[in-house]
């Protein structure tokens, strides 16, 4: 089976029909929904606002009928939430707050700095009134019929906040996205059993367990699984009954890796098996009865590299997101680095802001990751300053500044 490149697992991994959502929508409140990803359309019921606000405390007023140094009388006062019952007559004011919804018939508002009032009770301007002057226009922020959310989309801050303004207390959310992971391996121990120093603790399954919360997703995390044909297979097997599937080990073809030859025993179906990818060349993706199996290798090392370049754009697809596949974004080498031709490398490194330009440092500090360079497959050295895709662990504020 030939190996394939990072950009073909892409296609697969995005565009492959046999890759369906693998969730069922329900609803949250409000204050719940932040984070989770919308399953269905929403729209502006009304425009906000749904008639002229005042822009500013002052007076509103008719531009065409009043003029600076001329004294107006005041109608009343209109406050925030109060729809004016009668409208401006010419040569009047009414004493308006900010946000308070304007007389039919005014169009134009004087700030209270820019008025006197007199001692019968009237209103003197000191400035021209200009129409549409400090007034917020009839749907201004939101137009009736304008898209609030968009079924697939992750729901924000600003989401929630512009929900709550039309008064949406829950929200048809997709359920998070259950995620087993089964790691093999007969020299691992889990966290829990302890051990002295040099003990093999099974770190990769919580490693992808907190990318997968990081997600969205819930992860499912199985016991490890012996070095053993039949261990392998039973275990996959129990890992079946999730919509997506993570395994970690077991893919090379030495003679203690069962993990494909489990898959086969399954019934299922090898859509690649190997990457011109590192880590990762000996990676495969299948299928078990319509449930996608994400086979990776069990080097440490992999584990995070390998989540952002093939999990988590699977993962979002099954999710029901509408913004699953990868975007990487351009970055320049800030040092020079070599690589081995023929495979796509994923190179950790940390990002800086030079002048208003992302430049990537190579880093070997697994603490401290900004994201993934994509080195190109044809390529061997590249000098720094050139220009590569970086794959981003999060949200990059470009706090962070170098010389």
């Amino acid at each position: 089976m030939t190996r394939v490149s990072l950009s073909q697992a892409w296609d697969l991994l995005c565009d492959a029909e046999a890759f369906g959502p693998g969730v069922e929508s329900e609803h949250v409140p409000l204050e719940e929904a932040q984070g989770r990803i919308a399953s269905r359309d929403l729209a502006a019921p009304w425009p906000v606002p749904v008639r002229p606000q005042a822009g500013m405390d002052g007076y509103a007023v008719a531009a065409g009928t009043c003029r600076r140094g001329e004294a107006y009388p005041v109608a009343g006062e209109l406050v925030p939430g109060v729809v004016p019952e009668a409208p401006l007559s010419a040569g009047q004011a009414w004493r308006v707050m900010t946000g308070a919804f304007l007389p039919d018939g005014a169009d134009a508002v004087v700030p209270v700095e820019s008025v006197q009032e007199t001692e019968d009770g009237r209103v003197l301007l000191r400035t021209d009134p200009v129409p549409g002057e400090h007034v917020i226009p009839r749907a201004r922020f939101f137009r009736e019929g304008q898209r609030l959310l968009c079924a697939g989309q992750r729901i924000t801050p600003q989401d929630v906040g512009n929900l709550a303004t039309f008064g949406f207390h829950r929200v048809a959310v997709w359920e998070p996205l259950e995620v087993a992971i089964l790691t093999l391996g007969s020299e691992l121990r889990e966290v829990r059993e302890g051990g002295p120093p040099g003990t093999c603790f099974n770190s990769n399954a919580y490693h992808l367990a907190a990318w997968i919360q990081t997600a969205g997703g819930k992860p499912r995390v199985l016991p490890v699984a012996p070095d053993a044909p039949d261990a392998v297979r039973t275990a996959l097997e129990s890992a079946m009954v999730s919509p997506l599937v993570i395994t970690t080990g077991g893919t090379a073809k030495g003679r203690y890796d069962f993990v494909k030859r489990a898959v086969l025993a399954l019934g299922g179906e090898i859509f690649w098996d190997g990457m011109r990818v590192s880590p990762g060349s000996t990676g495969a993706l299948s299928h078990i009865s319509g449930v996608p199996v994400v086979s990776l290798p069990g080097t440490a090392a992999a584990v995070a590299p390998l989540f952002h370049a093939l999990v988590k754009p699977l993962f979002l697809r099954l999710a029901g997101a509408n913004f699953f596949r990868p975007r990487p974004v351009p970055v320049r080498l800030g040092a020079p680095v070599r690589k081995a031709p023929g495979v796509t490398k994923l190179s950790a490194a940390v990002l800086v802001n030079r002048e208003g330009t992302l430049v990537a440092e190579p880093s070997d500090n697994v603490q401290a990751v900004d994201g993934y360079l994509l080195l190109p497959e044809e390529a061997e050295a590249l000098d720094a300053g050139t220009l590569v895709d970086c794959l981003l662990t999060a949200e990059m504020h470009l706090s962070r500044t170098g010389p």
